[in-house]
């Protein structure tokens, strides 16, 4: 059972083992949220309830895995389920949808958070450092309220019809 219970973890603290991709494992573990957007933002209570559960569970099993699986390391960088809750948070009060303002929520959302979870600006940097399950999430949680934030400035400004012309896709 103890063999299963950390194969489990390691697979859930992995995005399904994407974050073992030897490369761009944060990038690949945004993308599944990007699917998991994708497929139940149009699924409102379902979707909220998903995030509202991700966010201490992402916590408890990012804490798990840097203890017991990957022992020393300080946000090791195979656990992509912050990189996944922190996208999910990016897209609250969005739903994906086939045209011009979707494509532009799921690109926008993507690119920003990436960005900012790559760069880490103030005050993202100083809340990676505090110890543990918490460190590892919740800058990636803060990233996500931010693109969240400047992704409806964008909408705002209106600039959807710019980048994409045509209104259906």
């Amino acid at each position: 059972m103890k063999k299963f219970w950390k194969f489990l973890m390691e697979f859930l603290a992995t995005g399904g083992f994407l974050g073992k991709i030897p490369f761009a494992s944060g990038t690949f573990g945004t993308l599944l949220g990007v699917l998991i957007f994708w497929l139940l933002s149009g699924y409102t209570l379902v979707y909220y309830l998903l995030i509202i559960s991700m966010i201490p569970l992402s916590i408890l099993i990012s804490d798990y895995a840097q203890k017991n699986i990957y022992k020393g390391e300080n946000d090791p960088k195979v656990i992509v389920i912050d990189e996944i809750t922190g996208y999910l948070v990016s897209t609250i009060g969005f739903v994906f949808s086939p045209s011009a303002q979707g494509i532009f929520i799921l690109v926008t959302t993507f690119i920003i958070f990436r960005i900012l979870d790559i760069f880490k600006p103030f005050p993202i940097v100083h809340l990676q450092k505090l110890e543990g399950g918490v460190g590892i999430v919740i800058d990636d949680i803060f990233a996500g309220i931010v693109t969240n934030i400047l992704t409806r400035i964008l909408l705002t400004l209106n600039i959807t019809s710019t980048l994409f012309p045509i209104n259906h896709l």
